[in-house]
């Protein structure tokens, strides 16, 4: 029997078939037969099995048609009619394959649901293969943020400037989202910016440290985090520190002992923290600007200790020292203390080196 005669022989058998049991037979014969032979069939053949579709899905649960969406949304150029319908369903289980993998499910159908379906089904459309920033938008108006994560993680989707810059601002307190942006090839320079002044410290050191290891290839976005590494810096209140009389003080000093990791320790113990940075500069031999960073960021100061072996009591009362330390609490201490004992020398002295090449290719 050909598959026409066989759709043409479902047809009447589901006129003939008023018992919903065999209308579930009917339902997946009529997948199976479906998935082995789209390929083959004609336009009007498969117009016939639109239909067959279409009006077996009147008559079943939805379990039967989660099912069967399920089976059928995959398949590359098949059944629009019954597609449109599933999209549509107010089952989820049913429009969420649907919308998540279906060719026939128009742009315009995609904008309509993105409005007005739930949550979970605008999760399922956040996954879909390059989405139209059109529907992106509406995702992000109406979603929740499970559904921007969704959107951010899908690279194949197309997000709007305006979409862009709605994400940075709803990514605040939420790591995930902020991490998943910032991985983003296409973001563009103000919702970067953005994103960092909304990150949290984490996340933002996470992204400084993926700079200095050159893996941003957006100069516009190293312009960004360049500036928001020197804002940084003036919100941490060095701007008001006067280095000048700290270098004169921690020179004055030398002439009589050593500038090692006691004194460094010694001045942290007294939160004299121009001292801490200008120290750090004669002990590791590198720039002013690098040793301000050391003390913005746990990491960066935990690879600086190491560099120079301090010990963990040293780097205890480093971790004590300047604005962004002071409000550090206990927890947290102590967990990068615990981290600073994994950080293998070598390792941080590499670090360092790279600091101060990376410095000299700045002033060359």
């Amino acid at each position: 029997m050909s598959t026409r005669s066989e759709a043409v022989a479902l047809l009447a058998q589901i006129e003939m078939s008023p018992n919903s049991d065999d209308r579930r037979a009917l339902l997946r014969t009529a997948c199976s037969l479906f998935e082995g032979s789209e390929a083959e069939l004609s336009e009007r053949e498969q117009t016939m099995f639109d239909d067959v579709f279409n009006i077996l899905s009147e008559q079943v649960d939805s379990d039967l048609r989660a099912e069967a969406a399920s089976r059928l949304a995959p398949i590359e150029n098949g059944l629009p009619q019954t597609m449109r319908t599933y999209a549509f369903d107010t089952d989820v289980r049913v429009a969420a394959p649907v919308v998540r993998r279906a060719r026939s499910v128009t742009e315009e159908e995609l904008v309509s649901l993105s409005i007005t379906g739930s949550n979970e089904l605008r999760a399922a459309i956040a996954q879909r293969e390059n989405i139209t920033a059109k529907v992106t938008d509406e995702l992000i108006n109406y979603g929740d943020q499970p559904v921007l994560h969704n959107v951010s993680d899908n690279h194949t989707a197309e997000i709007s400037l305006g979409g862009f810059d709605k994400m940075a601002v709803r990514s605040k307190d939420d790591d995930t989202l902020q991490r998943s942006l910032s991985f983003r090839p296409d973001i563009n320079a103000k919702a970067f910016a953005k994103l960092l002044d909304v990150a949290s410290d984490t996340v933002r050191d996470e992204i400084f440290k993926r700079a200095r290891a050159n893996n941003f290839d957006n100069q516009a976005l190293v312009r960004v985090i360049d500036r928001a590494k020197k804002k940084l810096v003036e919100k941490q209140g060095f701007d008001k520190v006067d280095f000048i009389a700290a270098d004169r003080r921690v020179r004055v000093i030398s002439r009589k002992r050593k500038v090692d990791e006691s004194l460094i320790r010694a001045f942290a113990k007294e939160g004299m923290i121009g001292e801490v940075i200008v120290a750090f500069t004669l002990i590791l031999d590198i720039p002013l600007d690098q040793a301000k960073s050391a003390m913005t960021s746990p990491e960066s100061l935990l690879i600086a200790a190491r560099a120079g072996d301090f010990t963990r009591e040293t780097v205890s009362h480093l971790l004590s020292v300047g604005p962004a330390f002071e409000a550090l609490n206990e927890p947290t201490r102590a967990s990068h203390l615990e981290a600073y004992q994994q950080i293998r020398s070598e390792t941080a002295q590499r670090v360092v080196r790279f600091w101060k090449t990376r410095q000299k290719l700045k002033a060359a």
